[in-house]
């Protein structure tokens, strides 16, 4: 039983977490006569027959195959193809097994620091959920906090089944494994991050894939191509302001920049109270009205653009509570409490006077 971490022990944190992260957030084409030997070892672990192995250029188009087969004739004889996905079980017996091996603080100790701190670079930026799927490269974190045991603290029976799926993770991409049959990906040939590790491009995919899959991000919110492959001079405002997810608008007034955004609309000011503003802009022979939100995080300050309602009958259709109606339409404070109803209320609990904490929070829900 190992009580606790010696002082070298710990002194090789930083090598495992750039190693795995490294690993993580490679572009180089999967080692695909690896990425098989891995899979046939992992099945055989698991007391399975090596299964047939299908290579896709992307977890979408190795998804999209799998969901072609699954529902292709729904017949039995690809149902007991399919049925089962091995890479849980293997994985619930490494865990079991290395944590008998250690005490709570030494389990805890690595999992702070290798596995928290390689998700945070890998996963938390680049993986959109399959659940079904063995994630590659993008499983780093775990398998470098087991590999940090086996390497560290000499524990290779202990993580002996997990070998396999270490040679996935550290060769090829997403992997879809089942009990006669295993889909595998190939790696992203592209990955552009902002300086907080998020995935990030203004003029190009932030995250993509040879068969062309790509994911367009500003800041680590995801948004729809046209904003990204449109110079911000081009891009239509008036899309922008209909845009229903207020991270997106962001996202695209950030690119665009919020005094140019503004320019473009013709709008005066209808009120102004905290710092915040109710703008009314003329879209043509409509009138759309916009919420101007101030507030400061940690990184800097920063500002977005809330389409609100014209009318209190507009605000009842839209909320369908009197309650959360404003007495005064043309009042900015009043617009942006019903803007949020009941956010505002929690966050005035627990911001008080600090409206800037305020509509931090409810941005951030």
């Amino acid at each position: 039983m190992i009580n606790e971490l010696t002082p070298e022990q710990i002194l090789r944190f930083p090598e495992f977490i750039k190693k795995w992260t490294d690993i993580g957030l490679s572009c180089e084409p999967a080692n695909r006569s690896e990425v098989e030997a891995g899979v046939e070892e992992t099945y055989k672990i698991a007391g399975l027959e090596k299964p047939k192995i299908v290579w896709c250029e992307s977890p979408l188009s190795a998804g999209l195959t799998r969901a072609i087969i699954l529902n292709l004739e729904k017949n039995n004889e690809w149902k007991e193809k399919i049925e089962a996905s091995v890479r849980d079980s293997v994985m619930a017996s490494v865990r079991d097994s290395v944590m008998a091996s250690v005490r709570a603080s030494v389990w805890d100790s690595v999992w702070d620091s290798v596995w928290d701190s390689v998700m945070a670079s890998v996963r938390a930026s680049v993986m959109a959920s399959v659940w079904d799927s063995g994630y590659g490269q993008h499983d780093a974190n775990w398998v470098g906090f087991y590999s940090y045991f086996k390497e560290v603290c000499l524990l290779d029976k202990q993580t002996q089944k997990l070998s396999g799926i270490e040679k996935i993770t550290k060769n090829g991409g997403w992997w879809l494994p089942h009990k006669n049959i295993c889909w595998c990906s190939e790696r992203h040939n592209t990955l552009l991050r902002d300086d907080q590790g998020r995935l990030h491009s203004s003029n190009k995919p932030a995250l993509s894939y040879p068969d062309g899959f790509s994911i367009y991000a500003i800041h680590g919110v995801r948004v729809p191509e046209k904003y990204i492959l449109t110079q911000a001079e081009n891009i239509n405002v008036e899309d922008v302001l209909k845009e229903s997810n207020a991270e997106v608008r962001m996202a695209v007034i950030s690119k665009v920049g919020f005094q140019k955004f503004k320019e473009k609309i013709p709008h005066i000011v209808v009120s102004a109270k905290h710092n915040n503003e109710l703008l009314e802009f003329e879209l043509g022979d409509e009138k759309v009205r916009g919420l101007l939100v101030r507030w400061t995080d940690k990184f800097a300050d920063k500002q977005t653009i809330l389409p609100v309602p014209k009318t209190r009958e507009e605000f009842l259709q839209w909320r369908g509570d009197e309650d959360d109606l404003p007495d005064d339409i043309n009042d900015c404070e009043q617009v942006r409490i019903s803007t949020f109803p009941g956010l505002i209320k929690k966050a005035r609990a627990e911001a008080g006077a600090n409206w800037m904490q305020a509509i931090e929070f409810v941005q951030e829900t």
